[in-house]
């Protein structure tokens, strides 16, 4: 099983041994540091104490494409630590694509591993000379059922037993899907961990310890810091990119729908809370059976080849 850290800056490197040690930095918000603990729990349960691989880059959102300069700076690094590399690339529109096509460019003679969460971007790499990268499936792609609001015992009672069946399985099992994989020369899957536990076998990375539950092309925060004329624009120069430094908190009440719940049968329904977390244009959670700590970890992460480590919440 192979380790990995997704970061978003240089000082991030130093934050992968605070993991290891169970050092929790205090400077960090409440969330970052609740999404920290898990991490700790997670690498203390499967007995891990090294990094074998960087993540970098954001699959949600192009504004934050990183700069030839930056992701250099980040495989010298890799390079030094004896790291493995992987930059992630997200969903881009006319505007993204053109960026990213020189960034790709200015990486081509880099031995480095690419994650791709756009079909176009997909293509265009196949179409072109990249024999040094090889090619993973980003999380954006899996499009399995994966809500933050409910439990594996609630995920049941909300399909019931005759269409579990339909869900179980990973479409990225399927023959059809498996033919695509090897036809664009896919070697790796990146998703996030499913409501649902199944049988996943080779082939899969997942992504520890929060998921994403929804993504889009507005973003909440770009207006943030801005003019009340500028708040509502679709100039896209208008991104400031507060979404590094800002987290919503979203305290949710929803109707318990497990089979466990007497009263939902009885009175009708009672209500529960959860929380999910916005930034910049993405919700995401923890994972739900992360937070009951009497589930084994080590039993529900065993049959994946990569463990993707989230230290904080990020884009």
């Amino acid at each position: 099983m192979e380790i990995a850290f997704k970061i978003d800056s240089l000082d991030d490197f130093d934050r992968i041994s605070q993991v290891f040690r169970g050092s929790v930095p205090i400077q960090w918000n409440p969330v970052d540091k609740k999404i920290f603990k898990y991490c700790v729990a997670i690498l203390q349960e499967i007995e891990v104490t090294e990094c074998h691989r960087i993540v970098y880059g954001s699959e949600f959102c192009h504004q934050l494409l990183p700069t030839t300069k930056q992701v250099k700076g980040m495989i010298q690094r890799c390079q030094e630590m004896k790291m493995e590399f992987t930059l992630v690339t997200p969903r881009v529109n006319l505007d993204g694509m053109n960026r990213l096509k020189k960034l790709l460019n200015d990486l081509k003679e880099e031995r480095i591993e690419i994650e791709i969460n756009d079909v176009g971007v997909l293509y265009y790499i196949n179409q072109h000379d990249f024999p040094n990268w090889s090619l993973v499936l980003g999380r954006t792609f899996d499009q399995t059922f994966h809500d933050g609001r409910l439990s594996y015992e609630e995920t049941k009672a909300y399909y019931g037993i005759s269409k579990i069946s339909c869900i179980e399985e990973l479409p990225f099992c399927s023959r059809p899907y498996q033919n695509f994989l090897i036809e664009q020369k896919i070697g790796l899957c990146a998703i996030d961990y499913p409501n649902l536990e199944r049988e996943t076998g080779s082939g899969f990375g997942v992504y520890f310890p929060y998921a994403y539950m929804t993504t889009g092309g507005k973003c909440k925060m770009r207006c943030l810091g801005q003019k009340m004329e500028n708040k509502f624009s679709i100039d896209e120069s208008a991104c400031t990119m507060q979404c590094k430094s800002y987290v919503e908190l979203m305290d949710k009440r929803e109707i318990d729908i497990s089979d466990a719940n007497r009263e939902f049968k009885e009175k009708g329904y009672t209500l529960k809370r959860s929380n999910l977390y916005r930034k910049g244009n993405t919700v995401f959670y923890v994972i739900p059976w992360l937070r009951n700590e009497k589930k084994n970890i080590r039993k529900n992460i065993e049959g994946f080849d990569r463990i993707i480590i989230q230290m904080k919440l990020m884009l």
